[in-house]
């Protein structure tokens, strides 16, 4: 077991002075979701691009799934691509993806 200091999203860009986030890289052991919910003004705010890994046996303890992990970045606008990424090019859903990927639209594709 390792002990290790916790801080929120909001808190790091604080304490450490950061007034742009581009990424969120986040592997959370099946918290990815609290994560996000915690961090739901920087998410409006910085609208950063977020790669996530899953960890599903723990979203299933914590009463989460990735649909539901899914359907809050959603209501952000963020675009999801599920992803294997042992097999980038591998069809995938949210019940077999290992990593997610959401970004916003970009300005282009909405011309």
């Amino acid at each position: 077991m390792l002990w290790v200091e916790a801080t929120t999203i909001t808190e790091f860009l604080t304490v450490e002075e950061i007034h742009t986030l581009n990424l969120l890289n986040l592997d959370c052991e099946g918290s990815e979701l609290l994560v996000l919910q915690g961090a739901h003004a920087v998410l409006e705010k910085h609208k950063p691009k977020i790669f996530c890994e899953i960890h599903r046996g723990y979203l299933d303890e914590l009463g989460q799934s990735v649909d539901d992990l899914v359907g809050f970045l959603r209501q952000f606008g963020y675009e999801i691509r599920l992803l294997q990424v042992e097999d980038l090019d591998a069809e995938t859903s949210t019940h077999t993806c290992s990593h997610i990927y959401a970004a916003m639209p970009s300005p282009r594709a909405q011309l």
